[in-house]
């Protein structure tokens, strides 16, 4: 017969109940690429294209000079770097589970980048035009709303609750 853990002079670390501690906390947040589609990997870099073009060109001047997304005289470059530093960060939990709530979080926050996007190219000047940074900026946050939707009726179709 064995003795009890700690009996005897061994002192033996009790394991923590399961779902408790921090591991069990940091596990929530790590991917597990295997369950992850590969649109949701897409979706990430999408979000991580979609910081960069924060601070990309957005409007070309009349003198062949352009001004970022993060110049003062446009500023929501900082915006759309936000929204897709909060959809990379959705995404990245995503990778771990099926949750139709991050992944229409993720459509939300895209649709917020291009209501900044279109607001600003409704609103050029005479002798002004839309650069590069602010068309990309268009597209990725498309694609940014087209996959969070995808990937929340993938979860739904898959029996998430949430």
């Amino acid at each position: 017969m064995t003795p009890p853990p700690g009996a005897g002079g061994t002192t033996a670390a009790r394991p923590a109940p399961a779902g408790q501690g921090l591991g069990s906390i940091l596990a929530a947040f790590r991917p597990e690429p295997s369950k992850a589609p590969p649109l949701e990997w897409a979706g990430l870099v999408d979000c991580i294209v979609l910081i960069v073009c924060g601070f990309l060109p957005w409007i070309s001047l009349a003198d062949s000079s352009t001004l970022s997304g993060i110049n003062e005289s446009v500023g929501d470059g900082w915006i759309v770097a936000g929204t897709g530093l909060v959809a990379a960060v959705m995404g990245f939990v995503g990778l771990s589970r099926d949750s139709i709530a991050l992944a229409a979080g993720q459509a939300l926050v895209g649709l917020i980048a291009l209501l900044f996007a279109i607001f600003n190219i409704t609103g050029l000047a005479s002798g002004e035009g839309a650069a590069f940074g602010l068309i990309l900026t268009i597209i990725c946050a498309v694609i940014i709303i087209i996959l969070g939707l995808y990937n929340a009726f993938d979860a739904l179709r898959k029996g998430a609750k949430y």
